[in-house]
């Protein structure tokens, strides 16, 4: 049986009607659509709760240092997790950071522009930094995740590191 209203106004809000419930239902009133996770965790949520630095850092096996301050972390990914986080630093808590997560690779001077796959999401535009240097690596933790950790530093004075971390699955 088809309905035909013919009120414009009614129209509307019929069709307004409908697409609030699809959103509701969709959505679970208020939570996330969880499509390709199923612990139930947003797909995207970025923040600097304590709760997910941790999950993050759990994810990449990375230590953070005490002092160490944490400008941002973020979960990103549907079906390949993705970590991100930036820390300030000082060189020494970046030199027991690297050696306490087992990065075993050195870092190497970088010259912008950044890779496609690098996302800001926190600090100095790199592009206005005065050395930049990186490092990535083929990283197995011990939950047995395979992934890549990436390591960007930008050197923004001589006692000022803003470390951006970037974990991705595979």
């Amino acid at each position: 049986m088809i309905f035909r209203i013919a009120n414009i106004p009614a129209k509307r809000a019929v069709i307004s009607a409908c697409i609030s419930v699809a959103l509701t239902l969709l959505v679970g009133c208020g939570g996330f659509v969880s499509v390709g996770r199923t612990d139930g965790k947003p797909l995207i949520e970025a923040s600097t709760s304590p709760e997910l630095v941790q999950e993050a850092a759990n994810y990449g096996d990375w230590i953070i240092p005490d002092g160490t301050k944490v400008l941002l972390a973020k979960r990103a990914g549907e079906r390949i997790d993705r970590y991100l986080l930036v820390l300030e630093a000082t060189p020494e808590q970046l030199a027991s950071m690297l050696a306490m997560s087992n990065f075993e690779q050195p870092l190497e001077i970088f010259t912008p522009p950044m890779p496609p796959r690098f996302e800001h999401i926190a600090g100095p535009d790199l592009n206005s930094s005065p050395r930049i240097s990186r490092a990535e690596e083929r990283y197995t933790s011990r939950s047995n995740e395979h992934m890549e950790r990436s390591v960007y530093v930008d050197e923004r004075t001589p006692t000022l590191r803003i470390v951006h971390l970037d974990f991705l699955g595979s």
